[in-house]
């Protein structure tokens, strides 16, 4: 039912002249074709379109969705763990435009929803191969000194996205073995609870 809704957003959206030709043919690909261009129509109203290109701001919405952040400071702290990330002193602004985009009432950003939309933007950004250590080393980093809840919150998507996904799935374990004192407590209580937690088992 969410896969038929979306190819009609996408059909919409296409009619009303914001799709073009070369996007992508799946529905949930081509939704969040559109509001990366959004994201990035809004850096350049911001202000940042100078500072940080498309790649930066998909991760920065993928690490909000895939972690979250309890107030401004854990936000920044978080983005300041994307690797690459340009112009670190802009961390703030860059924060305070993804709340902007996705606000919430309880914590200071909203992942992206729905959840089928947030799972495909970070199996996206997750299959960069620019990034060190592949899908396992980009994750590292996000969660590295991340607090416990933002650590659970991220093996809950994780569960929900790695079937569909294989690089995510096969990153699992190298994520784990990587620092199983602080994160393997977490991935067993979400995978007692997983709808599929094969991935994590």
């Amino acid at each position: 039912v969410l896969n038929l809704h979306m190819a009609a957003l996408a059909a919409v959206l296409e009619a009303a002249g914001n799709g073009q030709a070369d996007r992508p043919t799946d529905p949930v690909a081509r939704v969040l074709d559109h509001e990366q261009r959004y994201w990035h129509d809004s850096a350049e109203a911001a202000g940042l379109g100078g500072t940080y290109e498309q790649v930066d701001l998909d991760r920065a919405v993928a690490a909000a969705t895939l972690c979250g952040a309890e107030d401004e400071a854990q936000a920044v702290a978080l983005l300041g763990r994307i690797p690459n990330l340009p112009a670190p002193d802009q961390a703030v602004r860059l924060a305070r435009l993804v709340r902007r985009l996705y606000p919430s009432r309880s914590g200071h950003w909203a992942p992206l929803q729905p959840d089928l939309l947030g799972e495909e933007l970070i199996a996206q950004v997750t299959d960069d191969p620019v990034v060190a250590g592949g899908p396992a080393g980009l994750l590292a980093a996000l969660l590295a000194d991340a607090t416990d809840q933002q650590v659970e919150r991220a093996w809950t998507v994780l569960a929900r996205a790695a079937p569909r996904h294989p690089h995510l799935r096969a990153a699992l374990a190298p994520l784990l073995k990587a620092d199983p004192e602080r994160l393997l407590p977490a991935a067993v209580t979400v995978a007692t609870q997983a709808r599929d937690p094969r991935p994590l088992v």
